[in-house]
């Protein structure tokens, strides 16, 4: 029954029962949700929570309850408020008793102060006058159910609070094993009258029964574990079992019904870890495991696709280092994240950090590495770069580099690496230093400096327009990545190689294999989850290859992967909803064209205009050229593709000749011929 406005009939029914009970200690009434008195011939109804969805016939269960009790206490909620109730109601897990509370404290607290409380909601919901002294608070009619537990369910109840998503019962056994008064055998019966009390929710999951707290019931056992004087022992214990079942994670799986398994553990180990890692960094005897734990994950956040969350481990593991040289090794890494995200400033700051921390270890030929690749992502990835530093930062940092690596090899050739990067891309010096380069690289086996030459190499033949020679170099690029391995540190060879590999491709005409370069950046495990990069290369390709309803697909794809990431600025990326808009504009959809054209100016990079690269004027004219309007085209391609010097421009220099060369055709131009 759903009796309302009558709290005197529930009441009294509480009152009758405690009376009725009060003799058979065997029964037992708690006050939750689902109540199990385990008699013979009992029938158990599970009542859920409060509705928090609308429904046809009105407002959810939830608002309605709130709004009622608030008007009772002569509050009333703005319509354009109702959002916040709702979302109010259901951080209070749709407990109507927590709703009640929480609308009789709206006239003095306001939506405002209601919602800042709800992390300690058992402070904030203290009732008003018309609730029975038992149920006045939240916290009271907690401990009348919670006195009714023996000691091993009221232990076990209040430690399960330190798991911050659903957990499984081994995984509780392991935390608290050796732990009493509750034995590590006995913890899976525990837990199961625990649930069957409603104490715990229980969900299936292809894993098995998973167990989790109301977030209310979870704070009500965190104050129980303080009071208990528990909360460094649980804390602790917490931590080892992450780092643990970290460890177990090693090394990842990522195909098949094993792989599906594997991201499933991750993604619990994670959210236990958002919660363990902020508080466990401000205890002395608990940042050498911290600083394991974030080191770990960090690592499986970047197999998992998720390089965001592993910059931002990386980076918590440099902060929880034990020395100087780790710091440096850490900070690298969330460099490296960072670039394969696409976030280059972060990149750049990460990086020199890490040279600061290698000089203080005594690592000079490090730290001029990162100096270096520094220097070196400025000039050769200013599309990832949001803002670009000041004019002269290349040259300090080379400067600063040059007396660190002296006598190291393979960072003497990354230096070079970054003076070919800094010069002009026709000075026959600049080849000359790519060459020296390479040879370095492959003399002390350095992977990753090898592929940065040969992206140097390609964007050469690309300024000099020799399309096909690009393309033999990246492709050459990307079979010698095959035996290097994908880590945080080597993601923008990787991300790099594909998607410059794709372009010469198309800068080429061989459609194919630019569609198969495409297909790789797909591929790369760090962009499971980062749609926006994996899809880049491949909407172009399915515009030039007539695949329109594929561009159009991709795109949905590229959108929700960048909304997700946060809406990140990355010229580099410009192309692709550039080319979204051309498809819209060759089937005549105007406004959706214009919405992708912003789009891709809103990516761009300030300081490095697109109008320079000339994709735009390709993908305009296409549309003209289309449309019959050849003089408007014509107008509109007013450079001559002679004056495409660098590799930029270059890539697109035999597309924006074609369309050049057909408007001026069309457009019957007196030097049309030639």
């Amino acid at each position: 029954l759903v009796l309302d406005n009558c709290e005197h009939v529930l009441d009294g029914v509480g009152v009758l029962l405690e009376r009725l009970l009060a003799g058979c200690p065997r029964l037992t009434v708690l006050a939750t949700s689902r109540a199990r008195l385990l008699l013979p011939f009992e029938q158990a109804f599970p009542v859920p929570g409060l509705s928090l969805e609308s429904t046809g016939d009105g407002r959810a269960d939830a608002v309605e309850l709130f709004l009622r009790r608030a008007a009772a206490g002569g509050a009333t909620v703005a319509d354009h408020d109702l959002n916040r109730v709702v979302a109010l109601c259901r951080g209070l897990d749709g407990m109507a008793l927590a709703i009640e509370l929480a609308a009789a404290r709206l006239p003095s607290l306001g939506l405002d102060g209601l919602e800042s409380g709800l992390a300690d909601r058992l402070l904030l919901l203290t009732g008003g006058t018309r609730i029975d002294d038992r149920h006045r608070s939240l916290r009271s009619a907690l401990d009348w159910s919670y006195r009714l537990l023996d000691e091993p369910e009221r232990t076990l109840l209040r430690r399960v609070s330190v798991f911050a998503g659903p957990f499984a019962a081994r995984s509780a056994a392991e935390v608290f094993a050796g732990w009493g008064p509750a034995e590590a055998d006995a913890v899976p019966s525990i837990l199961a009258r625990l649930a069957d009390h409603s104490l715990l929710i229980t969900t299936a999951t292809p894993g098995g029964t998973r167990y989790c707290d109301l977030e209310t019931i979870r704070q009500y056992g965190a104050a129980l574990v303080e009071d208990a004087g528990e909360t460094a022992e649980l804390h602790a214990r917490h931590l080892a079992w992450i780092l643990k079942a970290a460890r177990r994670m090693l090394p990842p799986v990522m195909e098949g019904p094993e792989g599906d398994a594997w991201r499933a553990d991750f993604d619990v180990i994670s959210v236990e870890a958002r919660q363990a890692l902020p508080r466990a960094r401000y205890v002395v005897d608990q940042r050498d495991a911290a600083y394991h734990v974030s080191l770990l994950l960090a690592e499986l956040s970047f197999d998992r696709g998720r390089p965001g969350e592993s910059q931002r481990r990386y980076e918590l593991a440099a902060e929880l280092a034990p020395d100087d040289a780790s710091a440096a090794v850490a900070l690298r890494l969330a460099a490296g994240a960072a670039e394969g995200r696409q976030f280059g400033n972060d990149a750049l700051r990460l990086r020199a950090q890490a040279a600061e921390s290698a000089l203080r270890s005594g690592d000079r030929a490090g730290a001029g590495v990162d100096l270096a690749r520094t220097a070196e992502l400025i000039h050769r990835g200013p599309g990832i770069i949001t803002t670009l530093p000041p004019a002269g930062e290349v040259e300090l940092l080379l400067d600063r580099a040059r007396p660190l690596v002296a006598g190291n090899a393979a960072a003497e050739g990354r230096l070079l690496i970054a003076e070919a990067w800094d010069a002009d891309e026709w000075d026959p010096a600049t080849r000359e230093r790519v060459d020296r380069a390479l040879a370095l690289a492959r003399s002390a086996g350095d992977g990753m400096g090898e592929s940065a030459a040969l992206d140097k190499l390609t964007t050469i033949h690309i300024a000099h327009g020799e399309p096909a020679e690009a393309l033999a170099c990246a492709v050459r690029r990307t079979e010698m990545l095959a035996s290097v391995q994908v880590t945080a540190d080597s993601a923008l060879e990787f991300f790099d190689a594909f998607q410059m590999g794709s372009a010469c491709a198309v800068a080429a005409g061989d459609l194919r294999t630019a569609q198969r370069l495409g297909e790789g950046l797909c591929d790369l495990p760090f962009y499971r989850e980062e749609d926006h990069l994996a899809t880049s290369r491949l909407i172009v390709v399915a515009l030039l290859s007539g695949a329109w309803d594929e561009a159009i697909r991709l795109s949905e794809m590229f959108q929700r992967g960048w909304e997700r990431a946060g809406r990140p600025i990355a010229g580099n990326l410009s192309p692709s909803p550039y080319a979204t808009a051309a498809v819209h504009g060759l089937r005549g959809d105007d406004a959706q064209r214009e919405r992708w054209t912003d789009l891709s100016a809103t990516l761009t990079t300030p300081g490095r205009p697109t109008e320079t690269i000339h994709f735009g004027e390709f993908f305009d004219a296409l549309v003209l050229l289309h449309r019959g309007q050849a003089d408007e085209a014509v107008l509109l391609l007013d450079e001559a593709p002679e004056g495409f010097t660098n590799h930029y421009n270059g890539m697109w220099r035999p597309w924006y000749s074609s369309a050049w060369a057909e408007a001026a055709v069309l457009g019957e131009l007196p030097d049309a011929q030639e």
